[in-house]
């Protein structure tokens, strides 16, 4: 087991650091893109809890900024989101005192109890939702049921638990967004699945360094998310991954904000990807940082 987790670990590291090009290229793309979209957020209100939480892991001033997030309509990812935009949003000095977290609270944690019928997405909001608020639950669990999705050979995810009777493809996005939670509940997950989701995502770096989405077209969202999972696993916030990556999320730019695919319109979804990635290869990324 120790041998195949060492081979494991190696062949991470060949991949990770072979997805890179030219690392003095452009060493600072991880502030040109942050700075640019954070531009793009100067005059406008704020709400999507990724651009918050990207902000605020910056230092970016955010107490005079006009907070205007949507109101929770029941889905259980929709209340992960609002707990999260909200946590930042006091944490960074805006007065949140006309909204009320807890009832989003007590509707995630009663979900989060019964993980089998959560995606992995809205388990990845959750959990980072209850670990912002201090709250306990069983992480166990959650990690028992994000295991059991992952194909035995690819170590990828399944965005929800097989029933056993249908096709099930993992992809990269589900599988970032799992690796997250992993990495936020280490003790609870095994090497071998933590190492192999991990591999997974190394070696679905494209050639031209970028991720394909679940629909096989190379994605800038796709790319963002998986870059902003690997460096929960510790790669370096300015290597080479980063910047390859990040300069390969930088060419699907349209004056300061981005599209997720080139030649399609900027989208405000892509751009806070990107920006909580930028975010993220600078200061870390602060969803998986311990608490």
């Amino acid at each position: 087991m120790r041998m195949k987790k060492a081979i494991c670990l190696i062949l991470v590291t060949v991949l990770l650091f072979a997805a890179c090009s030219d690392k003095e290229k452009e060493k600072h793309i991880s502030t040109k893109i942050y700075e640019g979209l954070a531009a793009s957020y100067a005059t406008s209100d704020i709400s999507d809890y990724r651009v918050i939480a990207a902000l605020y892991n910056a230092g970016a001033p955010l107490s005079e900024r006009v907070y205007a997030p949507e109101a929770p309509d029941g889905r259980t990812e929709r209340h992960g989101e609002y707990l999260i935009s909200l946590y930042y949003a006091r944490e960074g000095g805006i007065d949140v005192s006309e909204y009320d977290a807890a009832p989003s609270l007590e509707a995630v944690k009663e979900r989060i109890a019964k993980p089998d019928g959560l995606s992995v997405y809205e388990i990845f909001v959750c959990v980072t939702a209850l670990r912002l608020y201090g709250e306990e639950f069983d992480g166990g669990a959650v990690t028992k049921s994000l295991e059991s999705r992952q194909n035995g050979v690819s170590g990828g995810m399944y965005e929800y638990v097989s029933s056993g009777d249908e096709e099930m493809s993992a992809d990269t996005v589900t599988t970032a967004y799992g690796f997250m939670v992993f990495v936020m509940l280490r003790s609870s997950v095994t090497d071998l699945n933590y190492d192999n989701a991990l591999m997974y995502l190394a070696v679905n770096i494209g050639d031209d360094n970028t991720i394909n989405d679940a629909q096989g077209k190379s994605s800038c969202s796709a790319t963002a998310v998986t870059l902003t999972a690997l460096l929960s696993s510790g790669i370096p916030t300015d290597g080479e991954v980063s910047t390859a990556l990040l300069t390969a999320i930088d060419g699907f730019r349209s004056g300061r904000r981005y599209s997720d695919r080139k030649g399609e319109a900027v989208s405000r979804r892509t751009d806070a990807d990107v920006l909580l990635c930028a975010s993220s290869a600078m200061y870390g990324n602060p969803f998986t940082k311990e608490r």
